[in-house]
C-alpha cells in the first residue's frame, strides 16, 4: 500500500498517532491474509513493544477502527473483517467480509485487487453481486 499524506487522509484516521496507524495497518494486513492478529503478531510486524502495541489497540478499539474477538485478537481493522457481516468478500481464495457495502467495494478497489463480493441493497434487501479485477469494475 502507498504511503499517503496526512492531508489526503480522512481526519479520523489523520488523527491517529504513528502506533496506531501502524498497528491498524498491520492488523488489516493479517486480516487480508485470513489470520487474526495476536499482540504478539503485531510485535513481531511491527518492531513495537508489547506495551505499545497494547496501547494502541486500546485507542484503536476506544475509535472504533478494530474490532477485537474475546480472545484479545484482532478480528476487524479498517473496515475489513474475519467475522461473519451481511457483506462477502471473496479473495485470493479465501472469504472475508467487510463492516458495510462501500468496504466491500472501496477496499479490493484501492488495493488493486481482484474480489467477488456478495451484499445487498439496504433499500429492498435484493442481493447484489460484484466482482472486480485488479480493483476495476468486471462484471
Amino acid at each position: 500500500m502507498d504511503r499517503l499524506d496526512a492531508e489526503a487522509l480522512p481526519e479520523h484516521v489523520a488523527s491517529l498517532s504513528s502506533r496506531e496507524k501502524t498497528v491498524r495497518l498491520a492488523a488489516f494486513s493479517s486480516i487480508l491474509a485470513g489470520e487474526p492478529a495476536s499482540i504478539p503478531s503485531l510485535v513481531s510486524q511491527t518492531a513495537l513493544d508489547p506495551e505499545d502495541v497494547a496501547g494502541a489497540l486500546a485507542g484503536l478499539v476506544a475509535r472504533g477502527m478494530v474490532v477485537l474477538a474475546p480472545s484479545g485478537e484482532v478480528v476487524g481493522s479498517a473496515g475489513l473483517s474475519l467475522t461473519p457481516t451481511p457483506h462477502r468478500l471473496r479473495i485470493r481464495d479465501r472469504s472475508l467480509y467487510t463492516w458495510c457495502a462501500e468496504d466491500a467495494v472501496g477496499i479490493p478497489a484501492a488495493l488493486g485487487i481482484d474480489a467477488e463480493i456478495a451484499s445487498a441493497c439496504f433499500r429492498c434487501g435484493e442481493p447484489i453481486r460484484i466482482e472486480l479485477q485488479n480493483g476495476r469494475l468486471a462484471r
